[in-house]
């Protein structure tokens, strides 16, 4: 399973439970963005921007990632084509919904793509068909359940060359048939989202900036933590909901008792407190009318200490259940 997500259909992640636990769960967590945003970052929503400049976010060219995106317009035309397709029944409601467009702007985000994701002659093509209309500089109205299935269809060539794992959401096509909500086991994928749930409670407000590095210092402790979600989520005996949330219990209980020690492992406050602090502490030693002094006295203890605390450190551990890298975030990410 790729450790990589490609998020659809839009170009915003949205501030929510599912952003933030994917941003968590997944070594990193893809966009397709239209040409002008690289040059024009103002024009992301603030969240976006924010995820973005924390290098939280990566944000896609779909034109530069295909090595030929001419390629995509004929099998997505004959698609659509098809008689099976009811391209006429599609053609009148899209005429009908044209002037709801026309009054309400981009309220209608998901049938509202900009053209810089695809090569000009899909669009174009779709256009003849009376699928689309241009509507404002680089955008085009898009028939509802044909745009669903465009940017599905786009998302997930761009996810398979680039091997990422495309997801979204909520559906995105009207008749409540996903094309490809997630890629994989729907089964499997409901015992991951359940455990994620379990283990990343929300309302958990997190320091980006902080979240950024942790995740860059404790990516084999993210792979243990993966490693662990998946276990459960391939294994059929979790279909049991009370085996499932006794598993989750057990893993929140070793993610507790990490996070004690965690906030308690402040080394500067709790021993010595700043390096100054180390070496007041150890001139203190050394005065004291007892033979421990003349270890205190000699150079280099207060190294010695501090190295010593450093093996002893939290961050050391060895945690089997996977939920070290959890525990940190909520020890320094969580904002109060």
């Amino acid at each position: 399973m790729p450790n990589n997500l490609l998020y659809f259909p839009y170009i915003n992640l949205p501030q929510n439970e599912w952003t933030m636990r994917s941003l968590i769960y997944y070594d990193s967590v893809g966009t397709i963005v239209p040409d002008e945003y690289f040059y024009s970052p103002n024009l992301y929503e603030p969240f976006m921007a924010d995820l973005v400049r924390e290098n939280l976010v990566v944000p896609i060219n779909p034109i530069h990632s295909l090595s030929d995106p001419f390629s995509l317009v004929d099998p997505f035309i004959e698609f659509v084509s098809r008689p099976g397709y009811r391209i006429a029944e599609k053609r009148r409601r899209f005429e009908h919904y044209n002037e709801a467009f026309r009054i309400n702007g981009r309220k209608f985000v998901p049938s509202n793509i900009n053209g810089q994701k695809f090569n000009a002659e899909l669009l174009y093509r779709l256009e003849i068909l009376g699928l689309a209309k241009r509507s404002d500089g680089n955008w085009y109205n898009v028939e509802s359940i044909t745009a669903g299935y465009l940017m599905s269809y786009l998302s997930n060539i761009i996810a398979k060359k680039l091997d990422l794992l495309p997801a979204t959401d909520n559906p995105i096509i009207p008749n409540g048939r996903p094309y490809h909500k997630q890629i994989g086991n729907p089964v499997e994928e409901k015992r991951r989202r359940e455990v994620l749930k379990g283990v990343i409670p929300f309302p958990l407000e997190l320091d980006l900036r902080k979240l950024s590095r942790i995740k860059d210092k404790h990516s084999e402790d993210i792979s243990q933590l993966r490693n662990i979600i998946e276990q459960i989520a391939f294994d059929q005996k979790y279909d049991d909901d009370r085996l499932l949330q006794a598993k989750i219990q057990e893993l929140n209980h070793h993610k507790a008792q990490l996070s004690s020690k965690f906030s308690e492992s402040r080394i500067g406050p709790i021993i010595f407190g700043t390096a100054m602090g180390l070496a007041g502490a150890v001139y203190g030693y050394a005065t004291a009318d007892h033979w421990s002094g003349a270890i205190g006295g000699f150079p280099g203890f207060a190294n010695a200490v501090y190295s010593a605390l450093q093996i002893e450190a939290p961050e050391k551990i060895i945690d089997p259940y996977g939920m070290k890298y959890l525990a940190i975030l909520e020890a320094k990410a969580a904002r109060a």
